[in-house]
């Protein structure tokens, strides 16, 4: 899960066909539970390479500008310090059904 560290909208609960549920400062996709087997999560500033497999593609709200990266039970939290503001977010994975990577790639909105 990406999500504004100091946003109080709750996390959507239904993912999409491709494994993603959004709101304005939520992004949550769906990735290999680290006991089947390796998983990684990660954000980048700027475009995914054209050969990425994108699942999602939309604004994101980014208020506070502390970003945190989490698992569902918030039990492990990374937090990276950007620019508040509005950002494109996309989200691509490397597989659609299996995914063991998800990628959040964000670029300022202008």
């Amino acid at each position: 899960m990406w999500s504004d560290l100091e946003s109080n909208e709750p996390p959507p609960e239904h993912l999409d066909e491709h494994g993603v549920a959004a709101a304005r400062t939520v992004i949550v996709g769906s990735i290999q539970h680290g006991d089947d087997g390796p998983a990684t999560a990660e954000v980048w500033l700027g475009d995914p390479p054209a050969s990425a497999t994108r699942v999602y593609d939309a604004a994101f709200v980014l208020t506070s500008g502390r970003l945190a990266l989490s698992d569902a039970g918030m039990e492990f939290v990374e937090e990276v310090a950007l620019a508040a503001g509005v950002y494109r977010a996309m989200l691509c994975v490397d597989d659609i059904e299996f995914p063991e990577v998800a990628s959040l790639y964000l670029v300022a909105a202008s």
